[in-house]
């Protein structure tokens, strides 16, 4: 089949990123091809009936979605696709370590499209039960007119300065895998010039300042700010925070700092290369640059930053870029920054035990974090 979007791909993994239930299910796109879609579910304690085996339920959302993915697949850009009605059978009790679900259309169309799910549980070893097929007919429609009640795009400082309200308060557990490796990769810190930029609340901030840190704190949205000057008042002494696009040249003088961190800014950065630069402009010869990202194997799930906004109930995702690994080494490279360190991080049972919003992602790298020596003078 022959698709009309170029992009296929990663508009049908935002349409599973946008679908709050299948995140809450843990339901996983394992593969998107013109017409067709695959995905996976690790199965828990919580997806079972009273009996022990599948809830019905689970394998009817999974097949529904997953055939969303299929049709989704096939159509423009500015459409997307909405179920009308569809029909499951059950056609053996559903038990095992692990759910696969491939969906395949059977007549595309451009108003009405047709499309097959088989649901298959996976025991160990070569077991394999076909345990659900499907049959889903999903309408195309315009996107705007399916997602406008749904989610909200933003700008990145608009999506920051609405999610400063919140912030603070969210279980969100990229930040609790993070902070602690942050920490550790700047170590002792009492005494040194320490630059965080694009500080927000101040999470890190008042942290370092409260170790005897002179610290400097830069952000781009107000919201975000009054929430750490707020936090900080009480300190001897405090963090200095600017308000100053971070996309932008920074207001800070040539080669002050000893340590440089830039936490969990560099997926909203569009032009690394500068940015990079200009991390190393305010670094001292022979300081440290410490860099966190949300890693991009989590865009493969279609994940990135987003929060919800309680007045409206819409999910708002502030404008993130596709960057890889690559481009990080790629754009440290082309500053002259030496590498010292690289760390993948991902999600075990105990971190997920600690955080349960982690638990989908369990054995998925969630973050990416970096230590950036600059040059020495000669």
């Amino acid at each position: 089949m022959e698709t009309r979007d170029p992009q296929y791909q990663e508009k049908v993994r935002r349409l599973f990123a946008s679908a709050v239930f299948m995140r809450d299910l843990g339901v996983e796109v394992e593969s998107i091809e013109p017409g067709a879609c695959s995905t996976i579910l690790r199965v828990l304690p919580r997806h079972l009936q009273q009996d022990g085996f599948v809830h019905a339920g689970v394998q009817a959302a999974m097949a529904d979605h997953t055939a969303g993915g299929a049709a989704g697949s096939l159509v423009r850009a500015e459409e997307t696709v909405l179920t009308i009605e569809y029909k499951v059978n059950l056609l053996r009790p559903a038990r095992g370590q692990l759910l696969r679900c491939h969906a395949k259309v059977l007549r595309p169309g451009s108003v009405i499209t047709v499309v097959e799910a088989e649901v298959t549980a996976l025991g160990s070893g070569d077991e394999r039960t076909l345990t659900a097929k499907s049959m889903v007919t999903l309408a195309v429609v315009p996107r705007a007119a399916a997602s406008e009640a749904l989610h909200e795009e933003t700008s990145t400082k608009d999506g920051y300065d609405r999610w400063s309200a919140i912030y603070d308060e969210e279980e969100n557990p990229l930040l609790v895998l993070e902070e602690p490796e942050v920490d550790r990769l700047l170590g002792d810190v009492r005494g040194l010039e320490v630059a965080d930029i694009g500080c927000g609340t101040g999470r890190h901030a008042i942290r370092l300042a409260q170790k005897g840190a002179r610290v400097t704190g830069i952000d781009f949205s107000e919201g975000m700010l009054a929430k750490a000057r707020a936090k900080a008042a009480a300190l001897a002494s405090p963090p200095t925070f600017v308000v100053h696009d971070v996309g932008q040249p920074f207001p800070l003088a040539d080669h002050r700092f000893d340590r440089v961190l830039c936490a969990l800014v560099l997926d909203h950065i569009s032009d690394l290369a500068p940015f990079f630069a200009e991390l190393a402009r305010i670094t001292k010869p022979g300081g440290q640059i410490v860099a966190t990202v949300m890693h991009p194997a989590m865009m493969l799930r279609g994940v990135e930053a987003r929060f919800r906004d309680p007045g409206t109930n819409k999910e708002v995702r502030p404008k993130s870029y596709a960057n890889q690994l690559t481009s990080y080494f790629n754009a440290a490279a082309k500053t002259g920054l030496r590498i010292e360190h690289f760390g993948e991080h991902a999600v075990d049972a105990a971190y997920a035990a600690r955080s349960p919003r982690a638990a989908k992602y369990i054995d998925w790298p969630m973050l990416a974090t970096m230590v950036l020596s600059a040059p020495r003078k000669a």
